[in-house]
């Protein structure tokens, strides 16, 4: 580590053989994430359908976090080898070989998903090959590990754009089933929900934006009020009590013996009374 009092750049302690693993593993994900910010936002202007203003705001979505992480990736770069490890010349043969290989996939969500499973790829290998070479920092293993659990939720809604809703599930003898109600996944019931609930958006600060900016096939009124009655996000289904034990399921526990989703009763007695009052 080294420092200079009238310009302060940090650099990595490192052999010139650890600096040479460090930018050859680090400039393959940056140029994976550029890659892919290019793949999502081509994605975002092309999509069309019933589905076009959710799919449109899920792919803003995904290129404005991966945005974020390529600069994030690049400080970091810079910060360890200096500036010039950031070549463009270096950087487009990476972006080039990503764009090149996705380009034949014709299905955005789908064209998605293999640029998740390259980015994973591409970070195992960077985690594997730096800390085999004895060159990994507190600091870069923390976003390593914190860019791949993002990307694995990128993943998840990719998935959820692209799975059918299916119908309700009925015994073989006619008798009615509860199966059809439940799933492998909760987080995925909650997803399918607001997929039927035909919404917009559940935020109502997305909604207020997309009638001011966008022309919708519906009023900012009818908007809004559709983006209410909306199912939460499972991300915040998940914070409710209970939902350590159940997960998204908290929110139809009327009784259980696990102490933990137990917690979920008096929420949900509550919401029901309300329901009640609100029908009669």
């Amino acid at each position: 580590m080294s420092q200079n009092t009238t310009d302060k750049r940090a650099y990595l302690n490192a052999t010139p053989m650890q600096r040479e693993v460090v930018r050859r593993l680090l400039c393959d994900v940056l140029g994976c994430l550029r890659a892919q910010y290019l793949s999502y936002q081509t994605s975002h202007w092309q999509v069309k359908g019933g589905s076009f203003y959710g799919n449109h705001l899920l792919f803003q979505r995904l290129y404005g976090s991966v945005e974020k992480q390529v600069d994030s990736l690049a400080e970091k770069i810079a910060g360890y080898l200096g500036s010039e490890a950031l070549s463009l010349g270096h950087q487009m043969k990476h972006i080039s070989d990503y764009t090149y290989r996705w380009s034949s996939i014709d299905c955005n969500h789908k064209r998605g998903l293999q640029s998740e499973a390259d980015l994973q790829q591409a970070l195992k290998r960077a985690y594997d090959g730096i800390k085999q070479a004895d060159a990994m920092t507190l600091g870069l293993d923390d976003w390593i590990m914190a860019t791949a659990n993002a990307h694995e939720e990128n993943e998840y809604l990719l998935q959820q754009a692209l799975a059918p809703i299916p119908g309700d599930a009925r015994q073989a003898s006619g008798a009615p089933s509860a199966e059809g109600d439940f799933y492998k996944a909760p987080n995925q019931r909650v997803v399918l929900e607001f997929a039927k609930s035909k919404a917009l958006s559940n935020d109502v600060a997305v909604v207020e934006q997309a009638s001011k900016e966008d022309h919708l096939d519906t009023s900012e009124a009818v908007a809004v009020a559709e983006a209410k009655d909306a199912p939460p996000l499972p991300t915040e289904i998940a914070k409710e009590p209970g939902a350590a034990a159940v997960s998204t399921l908290n929110q139809y526990v009327i009784k259980s013996e696990d102490p933990v989703a137990e917690k979920a009763v008096p929420m949900n007695e509550s919401r029901m009374a309300f329901w009640h009052k609100e029908l009669n």
